[in-house]
């Protein structure tokens, strides 16, 4: 029998993707550009709507992201058969070179900065049901990073 509690798991599943090396856009790592994109946009914090669905004003990489990360949340209420309906938004918020939270391990490369991943979903009864990860991140730059040779 489905459970709201459950939407914990599934913003720790999302927190945890979003924030892996594995999360790209175009083979570079999403983090970094939109680390990159925060910078030159003059702030360090982000936020990306999954839910309610609102992507009229946002450009890349924001627009990748959120879209497959719609898909991810989509896959993921279904795994766990809750309806929808009992999802009233779903945000993920990002603060970059974050004091709040420094990531459990130090930095291993040179220019990293601990940024801080909170995934925020909001049942229909408004509550809350929070998962964060913590973790280190530079600025995405064609000259210092390869970019991915998955085939996807």
């Amino acid at each position: 029998m489905p459970r709201r509690r459950e939407l914990a798991g599934i913003a720790d599943a999302i927190a945890g993707s979003f924030a892996s090396r594995n999360n790209d856009v175009n083979g570079d790592w999403a983090l970094g550009q939109l680390y990159r994109r925060a910078k030159e946009g003059g702030s360090l914090q982000l936020t990306v709507r999954l839910l309610p669905n609102d992507d009229s004003d946002v450009g890349e990489p924001m627009a990748s992201v959120s879209t497959a990360y719609r898909a991810f949340l989509k896959a993921h209420l279904g795994q766990h058969r809750l309806p929808s309906s009992w999802v009233a938004s779903v945000c993920v918020e990002v603060q970059f070179e974050s004091t709040l939270a420094m990531p459990e391990f130090p930095g291993t490369h040179a220019g990293g900065r601990p940024f801080h991943c909170q995934v925020v979903p909001v049942d229909d009864r408004a509550r809350e049901h929070k998962a964060a990860s913590r973790r280190w991140c530079w600025p995405h730059d064609p000259a210092r990073e390869p970019q991915s040779t998955r085939p996807w």
